[in-house]
């Protein structure tokens, strides 16, 4: 069984996100950080364009990384060795 302490890399798939208001992002902000501190790297995948362009309006963006923001889920787990 494994133990969340094991944990090294989170996908969220995002296609079924549509909007994201501030209250939201505020939390995933704060999620991410909690994740990031213990060790787990947070990724995005399959942000609709109209998501995207509300969190690029933030520093959301900046602080995730956009080198971990990914078109397809399947670009995800290839760049995470996951084939």
């Amino acid at each position: 069984m494994s133990h969340i302490s094991d944990l090294q890399h989170l996908v969220l798939i995002c296609s079924a996100i549509n909007f994201i208001d501030a209250s939201a992002l505020e939390t995933l902000e704060a999620l991410f950080a909690d994740l990031n501190s213990a060790g787990v790297w947070v990724y995005l995948a399959e942000v609709k364009g109209p998501v995207m362009d509300q969190l690029e309006k933030t520093d959301f963006v900046e602080k995730l990384g956009r080198e971990r923001i990914f078109l397809s889920t399947h670009q995800a787990m290839l760049a995470l060795g996951c084939n």
